[in-house]
């Protein structure tokens, strides 16, 4: 029933409030959702760019996006993606599709960093940590699974080697290290290449480990920890799958020691999946959102959750509802809209996503 409903969300603001102080939901600057939370998240929704803070909840738009902007800056486009970057907190990447392809660096400010031209399609494109240097997916041929690496600067020059017939690399945002090494995933392993250079250093296969070995599961989303020493996986069984299944998280050292399960989740028979999950800018804390497929993403089954980084070896568990999540992971709030009169929400919603990025 309507009434019931308003009630609800009213109480559960009421709650929200006065648990964190926030006053009188004006948006006042010590109005804190999420207490104690550090840094911004990126908030794509569609390709329009905002900027939320972690610990209110509340957004500001990013001057010179959304699809109206990019039409009128590359009328020869078709299509754009906006590309986060986990270790930049100033900048983002546009990729803008046509005949060709166009990579833009742009700053939250608005401001245009580099315009690079390239007479291919690509996919997975990443900029490393010092701002000159590009990492991505070529599509050879027109063949879309004959695809190759690429390491160039931002002015086109290509550099090192590439890796032939790279067809399986996921469609993950590649990771640059602070030393130039690049990491990406293709189905079960990690890759890491040697600093500047597609040219593999070593691999992470997920089948050497045991309790991993399943001919069923890829991985299907991952973050690097801030202080690059870890990496945090979750693995997943066919996209579309209609099977009972259960998610899991998974942290481990970058060399691929120390592997332990960091938090499950049995979220019924839809597939469930763990999208973007992303470190805080502190290292204590991991955003991820669960849910279940696409079809159910679409429907805004997804729900946002904080899951702290355990010392002690004990997995949490994940669930929607309260009395069987495990007390230590917190749902991550936030306005529903670029409105603080807006609903207060955990879940995820049509073409959103979140991406937590570090403090500058």
């Amino acid at each position: 029933m309507p009434g019931i409903r308003w009630a609800s969300r009213l109480f559960r603001l009421l709650l929200i409030l006065t648990a964190c102080g926030c006053g009188d939901g004006s948006g006042s600057d010590n109005q804190q959702l999420n207490p104690g939370l550090v840094g911004k998240f990126l908030v794509m929704d569609g390709s329009a760019v905002s900027l939320m803070d972690a610990a209110t909840g509340q957004y500001t738009g990013v001057p010179n996006t959304g699809h109206d902007y990019f039409i009128d800056k590359y009328p020869q486009a078709t299509d754009f993606d906006v590309v986060s970057l986990p270790y930049h907190g100033d900048r983002f990447l546009v990729v803008a599709r046509g005949e060709t392809a166009l990579v833009s660096g742009q700053t939250f400010q608005g401001q245009s960093l580099f315009d690079l031209q390239l007479p291919f399609q690509l996919e997975g494109v990443s900029l490393s940590q010092d701002g000159r240097y590009l990492s991505l997916i070529r599509i050879l041929d027109d063949d879309f699974f004959s695809r190759q690496l690429e390491i160039l600067t931002t002015d086109g020059v290509p550099l090192g080697h590439t890796v032939v017939g790279a067809g399986r690399i996921h469609l993950h945002p590649m990771h640059w290290l602070s030393d130039y090494r690049l990491v990406y995933s293709a189905e079960t392993s990690f890759h890491i290449t040697s600093p500047l250079s597609a040219e593999l250093e070593y691999s992470i296969d997920l089948n050497d480990y045991a309790q991993l070995a399943d001919p069923e599961m890829t991985i299907s989303a991952w973050a690097i920890s801030p202080d690059e020493t870890r990496l945090v996986f979750a693995l997943e069984h066919e996209e579309f799958t209609w099977s009972p299944q259960q998610l899991q998280i998974y942290i481990m050292d970058l060399d691929g020691s120390n592997l332990n399960l960091l938090a499950s989740a049995a979220l019924g028979a839809e597939g469930p999946v763990a999208f973007n999950p992303e470190w805080s800018p502190d290292g204590k804390w991991l955003f991820a959102e669960v849910g279940n497929n696409l079809i159910y993403r679409a429907a805004k089954m997804t729900h946002l959750y904080l899951i702290p980084i355990n010392e002690s070896g004990r997995p949490f568990h994940l669930s929607d509802e309260d009395q069987e999540r495990s007390p230590e992971v917190r749902p991550l709030w936030r306005y529903d809209y670029h409105d603080v009169e807006a609903d207060i929400s955990s879940r995820g919603m049509l073409f959103d996503y979140l991406y937590w990025l570090p403090e500058n």
